[in-house]
């Protein structure tokens, strides 16, 4: 709601408020994530392609189901966020 009340007076005013809330999220993000890559640096075999290859294989079907769903997840929230500063409160809850 804090939201919108702010947007009305345009992108800026929201880009001042928001600016560096999501500066702090993002570094704290960043902090916690190389903890724990320097904990567990074993966290960077997932990247191997194979292991999706392997899920795709073995979950047939379903595992394009999956990938579309997260597909849609990812691009879905870009978009939200990259639209929150641009349209109204109703535009977004129409969508």
């Amino acid at each position: 709601m804090l939201l919108f009340a702010f947007q009305r007076k345009g992108t800026e005013s929201v880009s001042k408020v928001f600016g560096p809330i999501m500066l702090v999220w993002f570094l704290t993000l960043a902090v916690t994530g190389i903890i724990q890559i320097a904990r567990y640096p074993s966290v960077f075999s997932a990247i191997n392609p194979l292991h999706a290859l392997g899920f795709l294989t073995s979950h047939g079907i379903g595992s394009l189901m999956i990938l579309g769903s997260v597909f849609l997840v990812v691009t879905g929230a870009e978009a939200l966020y990259a639209d929150l500063g641009h349209f109204g409160r109703r535009p977004i809850a129409l969508a």
